[in-house]
């Protein structure tokens, strides 16, 4: 009898576990939350955030969400659309070529 009040049951055995560390927010996401402010920035602010998602486009490999930021920027500014149609065709083009 007594060997079996000393067998441990498994949920002795386990420890909880520690909760896990935070998810680092990726560099990105803070220009992602840029653009809800787009309509309240002046044109030149409206470009350097562009700009700054282009070089996420190219050198931190998160095309996709720049992409899709990008083409949402592009319906909530009055930036000046053909040329940014034409920055964000480069950059689909450009991914398109560098993912083969």
């Amino acid at each position: 009898m007594e060997s079996v009040n000393n067998i441990a049951m498994p949920a002795q055995l386990q420890s909880p576990l520690p909760p896990p560390p935070p998810v680092p927010q990726k560099p990105i996401m803070k220009l992602v939350d840029r653009v809800e402010q787009i309509q309240n920035m002046s044109s030149d602010e409206q470009w350097e955030l562009i700009n700054a998602l282009e070089r996420f486009v190219f050198f931190e490999e998160d095309t996709e969400i720049a992409l899709r930021v990008l083409q949402g920027i592009r319906s909530k500014t009055n930036v000046i659309t053909v040329a940014l149609d034409k920055k964000i065709q480069y950059i689909i083009e450009r991914s398109l070529q560098s993912s083969r």
